[in-house]
């Protein structure tokens, strides 16, 4: 008789697991399953997500770009930033929204015999925001300023005495930071050149 209650009560818990398993399965977003041959994503399962931030301080971006010549450094700073995981269609996208930013990007490395100089941007932006999938950064203002200094290693921070060549504010203005070199596309630019 006891085993016979044991048994019936064993297969009871059974059918309760495997009911609340199936409804927790049901309630789940449907993101992670694979469309089937000509099912199409619908856009019901990606309005489960909502974007995700995450409120960062102090943030320090480093990127190293190479070619066949060289290697670069480029270095993103920012007093605080507020990071987005934000749901599409198809998959996420990752974007950071910075404040305070000052960036210097190693342009170019030249070395000489005995003597190494290297060419240097300097971005600077009340805000902008930083795109990982693409590596832009884009700002509605930022302020630019084109420098060489000695030597090959990015330093931690702009010399107060460096002499720029070039500098102004440039307008909706995007860096591309994964091409070989940075490349600023702004929809407006007011430089002065100094010789």
């Amino acid at each position: 008789m006891l085993q016979r209650t044991a048994l019936i009560s064993f297969f009871l818990l059974g059918l309760v697991i495997a009911a609340l398993c199936g409804h927790l399965y049901r309630s789940l977003p449907q993101l992670s399953r694979s469309p089937l041959k000509g099912e199409a994503a619908t856009s019901t399962a990606v309005s489960k997500w909502k974007p995700i931030d995450q409120y960062r301080a102090g943030v320090v971006k480093d990127l190293w770009m190479a070619d066949e010549e060289e290697r670069r450094h480029h270095q993103i700073r920012s007093g605080y930033s507020v990071l987005k995981l934000i749901p599409e269609k198809r998959g996420f996208k990752l974007i950071e929204k910075l404040h305070d930013v000052t960036g210097l990007l190693q342009e170019k490395v030249e070395r000489e015999s005995e003597s190494c100089c290297q060419q240097l941007r300097l971005i600077e932006a009340e805000k902008g925001v930083y795109d990982y999938r693409t590596h832009t950064f884009f700002s509605g203002s930022m302020y630019v300023a084109l420098a060489k200094l000695p030597g090959e290693d990015l330093p931690l921070t702009m010399p107060t005495d460096t002499q720029f060549y070039a500098q102004g504010i440039a307008r909706e203005a995007t860096f591309f930071l994964i091409t070989p070199t940075p490349r600023l596309q702004a929809k407006t630019l007011r430089a002065k050149i100094d010789h």
